[in-house]
């Protein structure tokens, strides 16, 4: 990475107040910006020019602050991943509080844990595509307009579009809000309502009840602690004396901060998952009647090609940083956004590429078996195997999965099986594909994968037809199963070389386990599944030469041994099974 121009001043402030080295805290000069935010982040400074802050009221609110951050990382990064920090364009005082507050606690979290770099930027001058690729993710502070509509229109949405991450707060939902249908909104995921007085609801200043839609995905967590809640007065504002107001704020059940009317982006392609929001039974604040429910959305994420996207309506004011449920769910989306569950993943499969990456599945359970399969050379890990069927109602059991994805997240990164059962027509895929989305979103910061499972005779019978349905998904944790018995039923198994070639770029589970090999003119179809699901080493198909074929594609990840309708006992063939697999390695 390219060394900034370094801020002396800035650099000697970062390391004074939070005992950092300055190549961890690195800040670019900026100017203005600077200038605004310094009485906030330097309670011993004095301007000499314009109202002065309550300094003992600054230092209490960075101390609460700081003591907001979680013990630890609920989403653990498995690299150091960059952050890009760009706070300008606050509307002079108005957003700098709040900008300043965000800054004390990212600051504060590089000291804590150690888990990312950030460098800070106060203008996006020079913030060319080329430069934001340095980074994993750019955090977008209270940034509510920009000099050059191309980094906001262009520049930032090919960065994300190409797998960067973004997380903005507040203000930035003003950046393009007089041109709704501007690129910057399709990539936020919603805009500021330009109608409504001032972009606000009515009676706003008042705590406000916040709900959970989807209590069981990984990044809420921070708003299911216990409740907390903390009284503050919104003192001076540099350059702007503004009337003092109470903000009550009481977690996980009512918050309080400044609000928008916020409407949907038009014509973007994924649209956003909303993760939380205020009660709109029991609301004080009046919203326009032609707005629907997004309008009380607080924190969505979604994702913008490869890349992902973090929003949260918090950040205007500089106190609501000391709430512990809005301080721990910013660090939880900043390092979703980055895809710092990503490479953690990679990592860990890759290591164990290099020696037995399979876990037999559907077996006859025995007792102490995790410790017996890590004994013998398996990896045991997690999956759950779903079912999507437009002939029942509900098709698809979200809120189940997701709370088992939560529960198996525990045991480390796993699968999530889709077995695309019954889909009717095109409407019915279209919602499927939004189902898988919607499941692929949740599993994703829980360290999870999500698999098309083909199955003979339903509507993905075959790697070959869930490999569209892949591609239409466009996230990056979803991939196919390559499953070995399932194509040799579909009569598949002398094209292994033709398909394995077609689809190896969109593989992310191979099955294996022994197989009976057909012979000319016999119709596996008819066969029973006995024949085809063997444990490894029994039947005359030649799996050590799939196995070649796949890893000679560049395939370093998972590998799964089914078991299903096996009688024995497993300990009967698993371990004869496993060094079967050492010796197909070997070989490779």
């Amino acid at each position: 990475m390219k060394k900034s121009r370094v801020a002396v001043v800035s650099v000697l402030l970062a390391a004074v107040l939070l005992g950092a080295a300055p190549e961890t805290i690195r800040a670019q000069q900026g100017g203005s910006m600077e200038n605004l935010l310094r009485p906030y982040l330097d309670p011993d400074f004095t301007p000499t020019e314009g109202p002065d802050t309550d300094k003992a009221f600054m230092r209490q609110k960075a101390a609460e602050i700081k003591a907001a951050l979680p013990e630890k990382l609920r989403v653990a990064p498995g690299q150091k991943p960059k952050i890009l920090l760009l706070t300008t364009g606050t509307y002079g005082t108005l957003h700098t509080p709040g900008a300043a507050g965000l800054i004390i606690l990212l600051r504060e979290a590089v000291v804590k844990y150690g888990a990312f770099e950030l460098t800070e930027v106060y203008t996006d001058a020079g913030l060319t595509l080329e430069k934001l690729k340095e980074y994993h993710a750019v955090v977008l502070n209270n940034v509510g307009r920009v000099p050059n509509p191309q980094f906001a229109n262009e520049i930032l949405p090919a960065y994300v579009r190409d797998g960067g991450g973004m997380l903005a707060v507040h203000s930035t939902a003003l950046l393009s809000y007089k041109e709704p249908d501007a690129e910057f909104n399709r990539l936020l995921g919603g805009y500021v309502d330009q109608e409504a007085k001032y972009g606000h609801p009515q009676k706003q200043g008042q705590a406000f009840p916040v709900v959970l839609p989807q209590p069981d995905h990984p990044l809420v967590a921070a708003f299911k602690g216990e409740a907390a809640s903390l009284t503050v007065t919104h003192r001076t504002l540099l350059g702007q004396i503004r009337k003092p107001y109470q903000v009550n704020i009481a977690p996980p059940k009512r918050l309080a901060d400044e609000l928008y009317v916020l409407l949907p982006a038009k014509g973007q392609d994924t649209p956003p998952q909303v993760l939380v929001q205020i009660d709109r039974a029991t609301a004080p604040q009046v919203y326009p009647d032609y707005v629907d429910d997004f309008a009380y959305a607080l924190t969505w994420i979604k994702t913008y090609g490869k890349g992902r996207v973090f929003y949260t309506q918090f950040g205007h004011n500089m106190a609501v940083y000391a709430v512990p449920c809005v301080a721990g769910g910013i660090l939880d989306g900043l390092l979703y956004a980055a895809g710092a569950q990503a490479p953690a993943r990679r990592e860990e499969k890759t290591a164990a590429a290099a020696g037995n990456p399979i876990f037999p599945y559907f077996f006859q359970k025995f007792e102490g078996q995790e410790a017996k399969l890590k004994e013998i050379g398996y990896t045991p890990t997690p999956f759950l195997l779903t079912k999507i069927d437009f002939t029942k109602n509900p098709p698809y059991e979200s809120g189940k999965i997701q709370h088992w994805i939560q529960v198996m997240a525990k045991s480390g990164p796993g699968f999530v099986f889709v077995h695309a059962a019954v889909v009717r027509d095109s409407g019915d895929e279209e919602e499927a594909i939004r189902i898988v989305r919607e499941t692929a979103d949740v599993a994703q910061p829980a360290g999870f994968f999500v698999s098309v499972y083909p199955y003979f005779g339903s509507h993905v019978p075959s790697a070959e037809k869930a490999l569209p349905f892949v591609q239409r998904i466009k996230r990056d944790n979803v991939g196919l199963t390559l499953h070995l018995p399932q194509e040799i039923k579909g009569g598949n198994a002398r094209r292994f070389p033709e398909i394995i070639e077609k689809v190896k770029d969109h593989i992310n589970l191979v099955v294996v386990c022994g197989a009976d090999l057909p012979a000319e003119g016999d119709d596996p179809a008819k066969w029973p599944w006995s024949r085809l699901i063997r444990p490894l080493g029994e039947g005359d198909f030649d799996v050590g030469g799939f196995v070649r074929l796949v890893k000679a594609t560049g395939y370093d990840g998972y590998f799964s041994q089914i078991c299903w309708g096996i009688e024995r006992p497993a300990l009967d063939y698993l371990p004869q099974s496993i060094e079967r697999w050492k010796g197909f390695c070997r070989q490779h």
